[in-house]
């Protein structure tokens, strides 16, 4: 049995820093190389066009290994971009001293993509589809670049589009807008779905949110 490790690597100043995850609950990150192969290296599927489409099975002890680990790449990659850790001890140090925040956070963009990852771990990929269309949707509304699951990150960066922002008024010049672009009735409805639904669970965090 091997520990699961982190390796980061910093091009600037080419240095790496490993260092071994902590247990999770008591349970120790480590597995074999074959089950490491199953559990993380493997755990895409792809169609022909090399798109991913889904997750392989794993059960039992792989399955709960994988789903630490998602989670765990989750926290790294938002500390990653968070610009006050400016070096890989930081990094370590913040990842190893890590919990999740409670407060609420008045950005649309941040609230999709905590759903999105939810969705993931739920192993839910058609509803996390319908998410990542709906963020690029609202993205290509706003004039900003539209984004991948690789690159989802970069929908939090720039100015935020604010909860209080999506308003009435709001989403009746988005729908227009959509429709003028030949958007069916049923995308229209998935992505008000889709928002309404974000709407109401954070409207009861933080008294700024209103229409």
């Amino acid at each position: 049995m091997y520990s699961i490790t982190v390796n980061l690597y910093d091009n600037s100043i080419n240095k790496g820093k490993n260092f071994s995850i902590k247990k999770v609950n008591g349970i120790k990150l480590e597995c074999s190389k074959s089950d490491w192969n199953d559990i993380w290296l493997n755990k895409d599927k792809k169609n022909s066009f090399g798109e991913i489409i889904g997750e392989t099975t794993v059960l039992g002890h792989k399955q709960v290994l994988r789903t630490i680990l998602k989670t765990k790449k989750d926290i790294l990659d938002e500390l990653i971009e968070t610009e006050s850790i400016t070096s890989l001890d930081g990094i370590k140090q913040a990842f190893n001293e890590y919990s999740i925040p409670t407060s609420f956070v008045d950005n649309v963009y941040s609230e999709i993509i905590k759903k999105i990852r939810e969705l993931e771990k739920n192993e839910q990929f058609g509803s996390r589809k319908t998410y990542v269309t709906t963020l690029n949707n609202i993205r290509k509304y706003r004039g900003e670049k539209t984004v991948t699951l690789v690159t989802i990150l970069d929908a939090t960066k720039g100015k935020p589009f604010r909860f209080s922002e999506m308003n009435v008024e709001w989403l009746k010049l988005y729908e227009t807008d959509r429709l003028k672009r030949g958007a069916s009735i049923s995308s229209i409805s998935a992505d008000m779905r889709n928002m309404r639904h974000l709407y109401n669970r954070v409207k009861d965090h933080d008294l700024s949110v209103h229409t």
